[in-house]
């Protein structure tokens, strides 16, 4: 990996840190629609990271898109389809009546979830950059 490469994939892994962070302090203050959306933002930003550090670029909010870019990379990312495919939805249904039901991922459960599986998908692609 370049220097520079590796530094800019290592910044969208501080970002998603950082985003893990901000979704515990909102776990702590019951939003837990939001919490369910900074998750699949923890995760996209992950994967994002890791193809940056193979300087692929990818436009998409889509996890299962990232997915399988990162699996065309490295087969072992599909061990960790089961916690993309669950966020993926987090991204819009959390966010938007018009798109689903908001309050359906209002709930301390669906959070507490959600945290579980982004810190899961952080952790797996940081071992992959180290």
């Amino acid at each position: 990996m370049k220097p520079n490469v590796k530094e800019f994939a290592l910044e969208w892994i501080n970002k998603a840190e950082q985003d893990l962070l901000w979704a515990k302090a909102s776990f702590r203050d019951d939003f837990f629609s939001g919490v369910c959306f900074l998750c699949q933002q923890i995760a996209e930003k992950s994967l994002k990271g890791f193809l940056y550090s193979y300087n692929i670029r990818t436009k998409t909010h889509n996890l299962t898109e990232l997915l399988i870019a990162c699996v065309k990379v490295e087969k072992e990312f599909c061990t960790i389809e089961k916690y993309t495919s669950k966020l993926n939805p987090y991204y819009l249904e959390t966010r938007y009546p018009d798109v689903g039901d908001v309050e359906k991922f209002n709930k301390k459960e669906y959070a507490q979830e959600a945290l579980e599986m982004a810190d899961k998908v952080l952790n797996f692609v940081k071992e992959k950059l180290v």
